[in-house]
């Protein structure tokens, strides 16, 4: 039986523009994706978003362009893990279901150091009813 799931709660999925994505260090969206390329650090690029602390939501999202590290998707509050994250360390339609254990206020992809250098296109997240 597929989800049942709540409207797209994301702004801008699509990176058509950098508005309302907040980029750490390493992070650029250009042409329609975002990418990161060996920050200096550990570093994330973050989306503002109304969470419902214990609740799940299904994330999907296309990978690309991996050459090396890993990105994990996560809720986060004011950059701090807010719950489960999933890792990613391959090109190809990615989906992770994330659970708030705490209160959250963004969702993010982290990179958590400077190996990462790969692309994430066509990001959604949607509340599992």
């Amino acid at each position: 039986m597929p989800l049942q799931l709540g409207p797209e709660l994301l702004v801008n999925g699509d990176f058509s523009t950098g508005a309302v994505w907040v980029p750490g260090v390493g992070w650029v969206i250009a042409a329609g994706i975002a990418t990161v390329t060996l920050p200096a650090t550990a570093s994330s690029l973050a989306q503002p978003v109304s969470i419902i602390t214990g609740r799940t939501y299904l994330s999907t999202f296309v990978l690309s362009s991996y050459v090396g590290g890993s990105v994990r998707v996560r809720l986060q509050n004011s950059g701090m893990n807010a719950g489960n994250q999933v890792s990613f360390f391959a090109n190809g339609a990615c989906t992770a279901l994330l659970t708030a254990s705490a209160t959250a206020n963004e969702f993010a992809f982290f990179v958590p150091n400077s190996l990462a250098s790969l692309s994430v296109d066509s990001v959604s997240l949607r509340l599992v009813l």
